[in-house]
C-alpha cells in the first residue's frame, strides 16, 4: 500500500466536514450557473432597425452667354461653375430639387426658394439690414420613391448688384459685410415605412457678386438617411461557464458527496492501527533520511543484547543524544544504533495489504518487511523519547 494512498485517505477522513461543505458549495454554484443559463437566461433590450429611408437635396445652376465675345459663342450654356462671367452671362438659372427613397404610399413635399441679401457683423453676427425676394415655390403631392421635385428660377445678377449699390448709397456707410444667398426650404409629410413623418430642411446656396464675375458656392448633393427602429428584447446566449460549467459543477459536487458517503459506509477513510503505524514510519523515514545510513552489519552484531525503540523517531532522537550513527539493513530495513553494551533497534511495521482504493504508485516496493523472529527473553525496550 502506498504512502500517498494512506495519506490521502487520512486527509479525507480528517477533513470530511470541510470537503462536504465544499461539495455543497460546488453544487449550489453549479445550480446557480445552470439556472441562469437554462431556466432564466439573461435578456437585453435594444433598438432594432426595421426600415431605412433617405432624402437627397441638390442645387443645379447654369448661365447662358448673351453678349458677343471672342471666347464663347452666343447661346453657350455654362453649367455648374464656381465662377461665371457677369458681363457675358448675367442671368443665373437655378434648379433645386428633392429626391425621396423609401417605402410609402406617397409623401407630400412643399418647397420654397427665397433670395436673401443682408448686412451682417463679422464678429457678433448681428444683422444690420436684410431684404428677401421670393423666387419660386411648389407642392408635390403623392411623391413616390425615386421621384423628385423641382424648383426653377432666375437671378439677374446685374439688377441684384444695382440694388445692393443703391442700398449702400442710401445708408451712406455699412458697418457689416453683405451676404447674398438662396435659401431653399423643404417640408416632407406622409407615412413612410408605416411611420408618420413630418420634417423640414433648409439649404443654402451662396453668391458673391464681384463686378465682372460672380461666384456660386453650392453645397452639392446633400444626402440624409433615416432609420426607423423598434425596441426588441432578446435572450443572451449563455457563455461556456454557464452552459457547461454549471452542470459540471453540480455533477462534481454530487459525485464528491456520494463518494464520501460510500467511503464512510465502507470505512475507506478510517485507517487501521497497522496502517497508521506504517504511515508514521514512512513519514519518519523520509524526514530523517539524512541521519540514516544503509549498511549491512556483521552477523555477530545480532548476537548482542538489544533494546527496541517504539518508533523510528525515538531511535533517531536517541542516536542524536548519544552522538551515534543510525544504520539501516538494506534487506530488512531494520534500523540500528550500536552502543557499548547494547544494540538499539527499530523494526519497521509490516506494510498493510492493498485495498481497492489504492493506485499502484510504488509497485517496485515488494520486499517483505516483516521483522525477524527474536528471542525476547533477554531483550530490553528502549524508553520512548519524552521530547517527541
Amino acid at each position: 500500500m502506498t504512502r500517498t494512498n494512506l495519506q490521502l485517505r487520512k486527509t479525507i477522513g480528517e477533513q470530511q466536514t470541510l470537503i462536504i461543505i465544499g461539495c455543497v458549495l460546488c453544487i449550489l454554484l453549479g445550480g446557480w450557473l445552470a439556472y441562469g443559463a437554462y431556466v432564466s437566461p439573461e435578456t437585453v433590450t435594444e433598438q432594432q432597425t426595421v426600415s431605412t429611408w433617405s432624402l437627397e437635396h441638390e442645387f443645379e445652376h447654369s448661365a447662358i452667354v448673351t453678349e458677343p465675345n471672342s471666347v464663347f459663342a452666343t447661346g453657350t450654356v455654362l453649367e455648374d461653375r464656381n465662377i461665371y462671367f457677369g458681363t457675358l452671362a448675367p442671368v443665373l438659372d437655378v434648379n433645386y430639387g428633392t429626391t425621396y427613397s423609401g417605402e410609402s404610399d406617397g409623401v407630400t413635399v412643399t418647397e420654397e426658394a427665397t433670395l436673401i441679401y443682408r448686412s451682417v457683423d463679422d464678429d457678433s453676427n448681428v444683422v444690420y439690414w436684410s431684404e428677401e425676394e421670393p423666387l419660386d415655390n411648389h407642392t408635390a403631392d403623392d411623391l413616390q420613391a425615386g421621384e423628385h421635385t423641382e424648383l426653377a428660377f432666375e437671378i439677374e445678377t446685374e439688377a441684384l448688384e444695382d440694388r445692393l449699390n443703391n442700398i449702400s448709397n442710401e445708408l451712406g456707410s455699412d458697418p457689416g459685410s453683405v451676404e447674398v444667398f438662396v435659401e431653399a426650404e423643404s417640408t416632407i409629410e406622409g407615412t413612410i415605412n408605416g411611420e408618420s413623418v413630418t420634417l423640414t430642411r433648409d439649404h443654402r446656396m451662396e453668391l458673391d457678386l464681384g463686378g465682372n464675375t460672380y461666384t456660386v458656392d453650392d453645397p452639392g448633393t446633400i444626402s440624409e438617411s433615416f432609420d426607423e427602429t423598434t425596441t426588441v428584447t432578446r435572450t443572451v446566449e449563455p457563455g461556456p461557464l454557464g452552459q457547461y460549467g454549471g452542470p459540471l459543477f453540480v455533477l462534481a459536487g454530487l459525485v464528491g458527496v456520494a463518494g464520501l458517503l460510500v467511503g464512510r459506509q465502507n470505512e475507506l477513510f478510517t485507517l487501521t492501527d497497522a496502517e497508521r503505524d506504517w504511515l508514521t514510519y514512512k513519514q519518519n523515514r523520509t524526514n530523517f533520511d539524512e541521519w540514516i545510513t544503509t549498511v549491512s552489519l556483521p552477523a555477530q552484531v545480532h548476537d548482542r543484547p538489544y533494546a527496541t525503540a517504539q518508533t523510528l523517531a525515538d531511535l533517531v532522537d536517541f542516536a542524536i543524544d548519544a552522538d551515534a550513527a543510525v544504520t539501516e539493513d538494506p534487506e530488512t530495513h531494520v534500523c540500528y544504533v550500536l552502543g557499548d553494551d547494547l544494540v538499539y533497534r527499530f523494526t519497521p511495521p509490516t506494510e498493510p495489504a492493498s485495498t481497492a482504493f489504492e493506485w499502484d504508485e510504488e509497485a517496485a516496493e515488494t520486499a517483505d518487511r516483516s521483522p525477524p523472529t527474536e528471542d525476547t527473553d533477554d531483550n530490553e525496550t528502549l524508553p520512548k523519547d519524552t521530547d517527541e
